[in-house]
């Protein structure tokens, strides 16, 4: 085996965590409050109405039947109220200096994570429809970006407004990091680099070199 796979991670860049955004309770709520419900009016039936017409049977044995159903119906309902339970409040969203995190789960076995940077996140939608939203003030929050659509959509969520502020303060902080850092000269790795062209070399200076010519005769016009 290579000794070189198993060198520790380098240490990533920390980043401040500034909220970790839950669901609002009432979601989960109304399943609580229908299963007590639905408890009681199983029970209602099982050992109140039932029995009455029940009669070619002894008492003792049609409330044991009664008791056995309704532990298993009891079952059933606690492992649904359970799995809903985990699957609400796994719902999240986790809000850094530098990016936005989803964690997006809809049953016990489908569960997603996503990150956006700030500086691809274009604006904050927050939205509160119908009355119990406005009474117990919760709504929903939509991330949208300046590219493809965005599936950073999160439900029940409380105060809608006032996380949405949050989110815009920081990617308003995020860029403001961004031109300190570009007008203090540092450079991402990503940049291109511009390098000045070197001046041309100096070509050699031809020297001329003169060389002097010998007298001559002088000519007789005359002569032919």
């Amino acid at each position: 085996m290579n000794p070189e796979y198993n060198q520790p991670l380098p240490d990533l860049a920390k980043e401040t965590v500034l909220f970790q955004l839950k669901r609002h309770p009432i979601g989960i709520f109304t399943v609580y409050l229908t299963s007590v419900v639905l408890l009681i009016f199983v029970a209602v039936i099982a050992f109140g109405i039932a029995p009455k017409y029940i009669n070619d049977a002894s008492s003792g044995r049609v409330y044991e039947i009664a008791a056995t159903a309704y532990l298993i119906f009891l079952s059933m309902v606690l492992g649904f109220v359970y799995i809903s339970h985990i699957v609400y409040w796994d719902n999240s969203w986790t809000l850094t200096s530098e990016s936005l995190s989803q964690v997006s789960r809809s049953s016990l076995f489908d569960k997603q994570s996503s990150h956006l940077s700030l500086g691809n996140l274009q604006d904050v939608t927050a939205s509160q429809e119908g009355i119990l939203p406005h009474l117990f003030n919760y709504g929903s929050l939509r991330v949208e970006t300046a590219g493809e659509n965005t599936k950073f959509i999160f439900q029940f969520c409380p105060n809608p407004d006032l996380y949405a502020e949050h989110i815009l303060d920081a990617r308003e902080k995020f860029e403001q990091g961004l031109r300190i850092a570009v007008n203090n000269g540092l450079q991402s790795p990503s940049q291109t680099a511009v390098y000045q062209a070197a001046p041309p070399l100096l070509q050699p200076e031809t020297v001329a070199q003169t060389y002097p010519i010998p007298p001559q005769p002088p000519t007789d016009p005359f002569v032919g």
